[in-house]
């Protein structure tokens, strides 16, 4: 990514990496998981605390996937993530949030920000391809089929917000519904990455296809 680029993105910051044990990372997750299926308001009526709980799960989510081996943009530390489109209720602020407090962690992470505010960035497959993973808020993923198609097959591991993100080639989906924090993963697209998940994830998920995401 050239240096142009890196001055226009709306929002970039580095967290460096520790030593924090995977394992504990994995149960810090569970819990905030399971806090969240059992305890969301419905999505009118406290998005704020669901953009947090969403900001946690991406955060772990870093730590439960692996990205193969020989693709060069992703080699190299830290772990990108990208997010497209507007933000109102402070997810990617939340994710800083917990990043902050984070003081000892096993991945170097950077978050950017496309589409937002006077300089936004477009969202395209050259300017999201070097990224590990990228976030669309909201409706952004509409009509981008091509797109989401493209990253998939360049390693980037897509995740939105709604079961429509999945028709439009997205790997998963946080869905709140019936006021509970769902986790919906489209195995073949996220396979199709050649981004490998733990089994410890995979088992708290929903994998959904076709007419199974409506």
């Amino acid at each position: 990514m050239s240096d142009s680029n890196n001055r226009a993105h709306v929002a970039r910051r580095r967290y460096t990496s520790g030593t924090h044990p995977h394992r504990r990372l994995l149960s810090v997750f569970f819990a905030i998981y399971w806090a969240a299926s059992i305890g969301l308001a419905s999505p009118n009526a406290d998005e704020a605390r669901t953009a947090t709980i969403k900001a946690a799960c991406v955060y772990h989510l870093t730590h439960m996937l692996t990205w193969p081996e020989g693709q060069p943009s992703k080699e190299a530390s830290p772990l990108r993530i990208a997010f497209v489109g507007a933000d109102p209720h402070g997810l990617i602020d939340s994710l800083r949030e917990l990043l902050n407090k984070q003081i000892e962690r096993s991945k170097s992470i950077e978050l950017f920000a496309f589409e937002q505010g006077t300089a936004a960035v477009p969202a395209t497959a050259k300017t999201l391809n070097r990224f590990h993973l990228v976030f669309f808020l909201g409706d952004s993923a509409v009509e981008r089929h091509v797109l989401l198609e493209t990253l998939a097959a360049e390693g980037v591991v897509t995740v939105g917000e709604n079961n429509l993100f999945l028709d439009t080639e997205g790997a998963i989906a946080f869905v709140v519904k019936r006021k509970r924090l769902r986790i919906y993963v489209d195995r073949h697209r996220l396979e199709s990455t050649g981004v490998t998940a733990s089994a410890e994830f995979l088992q708290h998920v929903v994998f959904v296809k076709g007419r199974e995401r409506s």
